[in-house]
């Protein structure tokens, strides 16, 4: 069966599981939309203005895209960032859940998550009121040891653990479940190995992630793809 899901993302990612429409909207057209809409959030100080990423070499792209994809960096088309740190002297016995990697992978897998930890309503708003908290539609990714479980955030008021979780933030030009199929895949997880192998622990940074080169559909194909992955 691991096989079979395999197979399935890999073909989604390459653009071969659902026809191109050549009435869609090309991925260059909606990538000039993203750049636009992050130098306005840039100026809005909602978010930092980044460096630069290097250009996607020839060597680094394995497969062939369709006509109307791009490669992109995942840090050119998302914001990736992580939580701030909670001590220990913060957790209590009750208020808002606080989810390890444990929990994210237990949320990922459709499992009810058993709460362990908590932080006071006091201490979650200053966080949300100063800093922002993850919103419906964010991806959560564990990052370290155990890596590249992924949860879609839901309504509930929750916070996480800072470098064991890196936080992917909703974007309305590209399907969040996309994004998490696409983590999913091989080709994502081989490039996750191939940073974090000879580091002295397993960890995917923020860095890392901003790095990794993401096979980018059309909009209306993402939907496409998203809707024929599940329906497999």
């Amino acid at each position: 069966i691991q096989g079979l899901k395999d197979k399935i993302l890999q073909l989604a990612i390459q653009g071969k599981l659902v026809a191109q429409d050549p009435n869609d909207e090309p991925a260059s057209v909606l990538l000039e939309r993203i750049k636009e809409e992050r130098i306005n959030l840039v100026k809005e100080g909602k978010i930092k203005r980044q460096r630069p990423l290097p250009e996607i070499s020839e060597e680094e792209k394995p497969f062939k895209l369709p006509k109307s994809w791009e490669w992109v960096r995942l840090g050119e088309v998302i914001t990736v960032k992580s939580s701030k740190r909670i001590f220990a002297k913060d957790y209590q016995p009750d208020g808002i859940p606080f989810f390890r990697s444990k929990e994210i992978g237990e949320l990922g897998s459709g499992k009810n998550v058993t709460s362990e930890l908590y932080i006071s309503v006091e201490k979650y708003e200053e966080i949300k009121e100063k800093y922002g908290v993850p919103a419906e539609g964010d991806i959560l990714l564990t990052s370290v040891g155990t890596i590249g479980n992924t949860w879609v955030v839901d309504n509930r008021e929750f916070y996480y653990k800072d470098g064991n979780i890196t936080q992917l933030e909703k974007i309305k030009w590209i399907d969040t479940y996309y994004i998490q199929y696409f983590i999913k895949s091989n080709y994502f997880i081989e490039q996750a190995n191939r940073t974090v192998s000879g580091t002295a622990y397993n960890a995917l940074t923020i860095e890392k992630i901003n790095m990794v080169v993401f096979p980018l559909p059309p909009l209306e194909e993402q939907k496409r793809i998203v809707e024929k992955v599940d329906e497999l």
